[in-house]
């Protein structure tokens, strides 16, 4: 009986560590909406469109300029129109 109620408390702090970890990623996550997007060989690429309800265009240059690290193996690329 001991054992199953040690579980059960393990599983509720976990539990409750996984709310507050997705309750962070909410609030710092990136929000995008797009109207539009094209494969192109193993390219792919979207049209962003302007919603006050997702993250601003300052917010998207940012993560892609810091995701863009030039010693970073992926290709990044961003063009605004």
């Amino acid at each position: 009986m001991e054992k199953q109620i040690n579980q059960q408390e393990e599983l509720s702090f976990y539990k409750q560590l996984l709310k507050k970890e997705i309750a962070v990623i909410k609030e710092t996550a990136l929000t995008v909406r797009y109207n539009n997007y094209r494969i192109s060989h193993n390219t792919i690429s979207f049209q962003l469109e302007l919603d006050e309800n997702c993250s601003s265009t300052g917010d998207i240059l940012r993560h892609v300029c810091e995701g863009n690290d030039i010693n970073s193996k992926r290709s990044l690329f961003f063009d605004l129109q």
